[in-house]
């Protein structure tokens, strides 16, 4: 498995695999299977294309034996409370194709994101994630633990489908 990490050259490829594992995975959220809110407003080429300017955001392509597997977005300084933004990293993004799922590459990215946020001193790792779904559980089973609760922002997903959970993961680099 190999992290890349985004330039311009590769957000389209970013934007394909980031809309296609979204609909392969989170259809159920939204009244129709319609999407089309996330999408425009995470796939965006013009939205990426900014975003991979900002020092604070990091965007990775996943690829796999040649072929791009998932995507990946970090923001760098991300405070939630009691941790300032120095100390914490959020872990925005995990998108993986189907046909990659199942096979340890979702471990194999958490373990770099915390060998990336153990080089940069960060002391927490922190997520969001559906409170239904498979997802829950493999974070869990990785070591996080919940810490709060949300709602995703996007209110016109359906509603029962909108609460989410903050989980953390405490980090061995301490600053």
């Amino acid at each position: 498995m190999r992290i890349i990490p985004l330039t311009p050259e590769l957000i389209s490829t970013y934007n394909r695999v980031g809309t296609d594992s979204y609909h392969e995975h989170y259809l159920h959220l939204w009244p129709n299977a319609n999407p089309s809110d996330y999408i425009d407003n995470n796939f965006n080429a013009q939205l990426v294309a900014q975003e991979i300017k900002d020092k604070n955001l990091r965007h990775f392509l996943v690829e796999e034996q040649g072929e791009v597997a998932g995507i990946m977005k970090l923001v760098v300084d991300s405070p939630i409370e009691p941790y300032s933004a120095r100390q914490a990293i959020f872990l925005e993004k995990i998108y993986l194709l189907n046909r990659h799922s199942g096979q340890g590459m979702g471990k194999k990215c958490i373990s770099y994101i915390i060998e990336f946020s153990n080089s940069l001193g960060k002391e927490i790792l922190w997520l969001d994630t559906m409170q239904k779904g498979r997802a829950l559980g493999f974070y869990l089973d990785l070591g996080f633990e919940i810490f709060g609760e949300k709602l995703l922002h996007f209110s016109n997903a359906l509603q029962d489908q909108r609460p989410m959970y903050q989980l953390r993961l405490l980090l061995a680099s301490k600053s």
